[in-house]
């Protein structure tokens, strides 16, 4: 009997893992400049053609060269705030991105490296993750402060609502215990 209200609450709780991760798991985000093109829509020529060419290196997937572009143009004196803003989230876009994609690259290649070369070149990949990681960290300081707390606030929810998800298949697991016993 014991055993089948074990096996009952593994279900339970397979199950509510499947829904946590489909609802409640950060999905990845595709980069959206859309914002940037529609702020600079009546800024000077010289920004419209940054945001130009860094619309067209980002549908190139050619993200470094689109950071490199907007970094200097998120310097530019004469940027309204609206413009800073979109430029500084297009940004953060941008190295999340190349974050991720510098994840997901060095990964294989860390362990194919490490099989072929030995200790040295799986302790290179890990450095380049780790630069990468800590530039992707550096931008998304710099980002603005609505992004941080609408992560956050999303955050917050998520686990609240596995921690009622717990909670129920908890009281689930003592209901069917309950009348189980009965």
């Amino acid at each position: 009997m014991k055993k089948v209200l074990i096996v009952i609450a593994i279900l339970i709780l397979a199950v509510a893992g499947g829904v946590y991760y489909t609802y409640f798991m950060p999905k990845p985000e595709k980069i959206n400049p859309s914002l940037v093109q529609q702020t600079f829509a009546n800024a000077s020529e010289a920004q419209r053609s940054a945001v130009s060419n860094a619309v067209a290196a980002i549908q190139a997937g050619d993200y470094d060269k689109a950071l490199e572009i907007l970094d200097e143009l998120q310097y530019d004196p004469d940027l309204t705030d609206d413009q800073q803003a979109a430029v500084m989230d297009l940004v953060a876009q941008l190295e999340s991105k190349t974050s991720e994609k510098a994840a997901q690259t060095a990964e294989p290649a860390t362990e194919e490296s490490a099989n072929e070369s030995g200790q040295g070149a799986a302790e290179a990949a890990s450095q380049a993750v780790q630069t990468a990681a800590e530039k992707a960290q550096k931008t998304a300081k710099e980002a603005a402060g609505a992004a941080a707390e609408a992560a956050q606030k999303a955050q917050k929810q998520a686990a609240e609502t596995t921690s009622n998800a717990v909670e129920g298949v908890k009281e689930a697991a003592s209901g069917m215990t309950n009348l189980l016993k009965k």
